[in-house]
């Protein structure tokens, strides 16, 4: 059965097969279903996109447990480990990944750190991953780094972030990341994150 593939499949395909009875006395059916199939018109099946793999947790990371190893010990979210890496999955809203107050006391005021982690996903209708990263101490929040909004591939990504600590960090380092969505009817993100990090340069 020939098919046009829709102007928006960011979500791939949904298949529904199976027989069907109508309201007559004695309907039934016995069926067996075998190498299902979607093809290209006029060429071969498509082999799946190898997903990869989001590469080796980063070395001098100050994040702990930033590789998930030890499920979501120490961050604060209402996401699942699949397969060793953070999952999220948002209709409308948003769902966050947050550590707070981590770092303590190796966070040195004016030095140039890199924020990095490996992403994968899907997305639809405007959905983004974005997030934030602030060194603070009591008196207040001494500087804020803003992550650049990300739009999920479906596979593994690795993204970078310079920023400078402030001036005041005795409190550490405060990240929060995660998918949002605005008010548009249908939006929606399915994200892995994996190997957070964040290194002195």
């Amino acid at each position: 059965m020939p098919f046009t593939v829709g102007p928006k499949a960011d979500w791939g395909l949904n298949i529904l097969l199976g027989p069907v009875c109508g309201a007559v006395a004695g309907c039934a059916m016995n069926v067996e279903l075998d190498n299902i199939l979607i093809a290209a018109a006029g060429g071969e099946p498509i082999a799946p996109v190898d997903p990869g793999t989001p590469g080796e947790p980063v070395a001098g990371n100050l994040v702990p447990n930033g590789d998930f190893a030890s499920g979501l010990t120490g961050w604060e979210s209402n996401a699942t480990i699949v397969d060793g890496a953070a999952f999220i999955s948002i209709e409308g809203g948003e769902s966050r990944l947050v550590k707070q107050k981590f770092a303590i006391g190796e966070v040195i005021p004016g030095q140039q750190y890199t924020l990095s982690f490996a992403l994968k996903g899907s997305s639809a209708d405007g959905a983004v991953f974005n997030g934030n990263v602030q060194t603070f101490d009591p008196t207040g929040v001494s500087a804020t780094a803003v992550m650049d909004n990300i739009t999920p591939t479906p596979t593994w990504q690795t993204y970078t972030m310079d920023f400078t600590a402030g001036a005041k960090a005795d409190w550490g380092f405060n990240l929060l990341m995660g998918p949002v969505c605005g008010a548009v009817a249908g939006c929606a993100m399915d994200v892995y994150i994996d190997n957070v990090a964040i290194v002195a340069k």
